[in-house]
């Protein structure tokens, strides 16, 4: 049984850049770490429960999904785990790991 999305984007109110942030869990290689290529401040509609009206969310957006029309599409398409660029690990060329 297929249950509708709940929350789903119905307007985007603007877009920032995203400078040091991926898309990855702290403690990851930076090198594995995929870029957020900017961020969306967004309206969402709940269809299940109307009544709560809508609500803004921000959402960092890869270089794909910038390109992709975002309206319509619900909220859980999108990656939630965001991480600056001092909670990755990089290694150097030694093969030592480096925070930054």
């Amino acid at each position: 049984m297929n249950e509708e999305p709940t929350e789903v984007i119905t307007d985007v109110l603007s877009l920032s850049s995203a400078n040091d942030w991926f898309f990855g869990c702290p403690g990851d290689e930076l090198k594995d770490a995929e870029p957020v290529m900017c961020f969306a401040l967004v309206t969402t509609f709940n269809a299940k429960y109307p009544s709560l009206g809508t609500s803004k969310q921000l959402i960092g957006l890869t270089a794909e999904e910038l390109k992709a029309d975002l309206l319509g599409n619900p909220l859980t398409q999108f990656r939630a785990d965001v991480v600056h660029r001092k909670d990755l690990i990089s290694s150097d060329k030694n093969g030592e790991e480096n925070e930054f």
